[in-house]
C-alpha cells in the first residue's frame, strides 16, 4: 500500500505492466489500476481491459522480449528491437581468471560448463548431467565443470564429494557473468544462468521439457541450440550429441 500511494504522489503519465503476455495477472493488473497512471499499458489478456487502457494484443509466436518490445507499439508505429546487452569491465574477467586458477585451469584450455539448476519441471537429474559431463570430457579434451548457486547446495555438496575439483559455487550475478564469458561452452535447463549466457553471446544449450522454447529459448541452428527432451527425459546421447554440434560449428567459425 505504501508503494501504491508513493506512486501515486509521483502523479505518473505512462504505466506499463509488463506481466506475462500468455494470461492475466489480477494482482499486476490491480497495480497499474491503482497507480493512478493517465496511460496504463499492457497486453491484451483475460480482464485486462478493465484495469488497463491502452493494450496490445500479444503475438505467442515470438520470442518472449520481442514480444515484451511490442508493448512499445502503443506509443510508435516502428517499434526498433534492442537485443539485451551485459557489458563485463576488465577486472571482473580477471577475477573469473583468478577464481579458475584455484582449480588450475588456464587460459589455453578448453572450458564447458554445466548449469545444474533449475525449478521444478524444468530440473534434469543429477546423474544425467554427470553422465554428459564424462562423455564431453572423453571427447573434446576439454575442462567440464559444474556451477551451483544458492539453489543448487545440495547438488553442489554433492557434486563436490563425488567428482573434487569440477565444481563452482556462484552466488553473486557479475561473478558469474564473469566466469560464463570466459567458457566456450554453456549447457542448461531453461534457468536464469542460460538467458544470462546467450547475451553474453557465448555458445548455449538449451535443455527444455516444456515445448514452450520457441518463446523462451535460443536455436539458430549454430551457436546455440535448444534439445527437447518433453517425451525423452532420460536421453542423455541426444544433449551430447548436440552439444558437439554446437562445438564443431564454433570451431568452424573461428578457424
Amino acid at each position: 500500500i505504501a508503494l501504491i500511494l508513493s506512486i501515486r504522489k509521483s502523479r505518473y503519465d505512462i504505466v506499463i505492466d509488463c506481466s506475462t503476455p500468455s494470461g492475466f495477472s489480477l494482482s499486476n493488473g490491480l497495480v497499474a489500476k491503482l497507480t493512478g497512471g493517465i496511460y496504463r499499458v499492457g497486453f491484451q489478456r483475460g480482464a485486462s481491459n478493465c484495469f488497463l487502457n491502452c493494450t496490445v494484443v500479444p503475438d505467442n509466436n515470438k520470442y518472449y522480449v520481442e514480444i515484451m518490445h511490442d508493448l512499445l507499439a502503443v506509443f510508435t508505429p516502428e517499434v526498433k528491437y534492442y537485443p539485451p546487452k551485459i557489458y563485463l569491465t576488465d577486472t571482473e574477467i580477471s577475477s573469473a581468471w583468478e577464481e579458475l586458477s584455484g582449480l588450475n585451469i588456464g587460459r589455453h584450455e578448453k572450458l564447458i560448463y554445466i548449469w545444474v539448476g533449475a525449478r521444478h519441471s524444468k530440473q534434469w537429474d543429477i546423474e544425467h548431467f554427470r553422465a554428459l559431463a564424462g562423455s564431453l570430457r572423453s571427447h573434446n579434451r576439454a575442462r567440464v565443470l559444474y556451477l551451483c548457486g544458492p539453489e543448487e547446495k545440495k547438488h553442489y555438496e554433492y557434486l563436490s564429494e563425488n567428482e573434487p575439483g569440477s565444481t563452482l559455487y556462484i552466488d553473486d550475478i557479475r561473478k558469474l557473468a564473469g566466469l560464463i564469458t570466459v567458457c566456450e561452452l554453456f549447457v542448461s535447463g531453461d534457468t536464469g544462468p542460460l538467458h544470462l549466457a546467450a547475451v553474453l553471446a557465448k555458445s548455449t544449450i538449451g535443455i527444455y521439457f516444456l515445448n514452450n522454447y520457441s518463446v523462451y529459448g535460443y536455436d539458430d541452428g549454430a551457436k546455440h541450440k535448444v534439445v527437447d527432451l518433453s517425451n525423452e527425459i532420460d536421453n542423455v546421447k541426444k544433449v551430447t550429441a548436440a552439444c558437439h554440434e554446437v562445438l564443431r560449428s564454433e570451431e568452424r567459425r573461428v578457424g
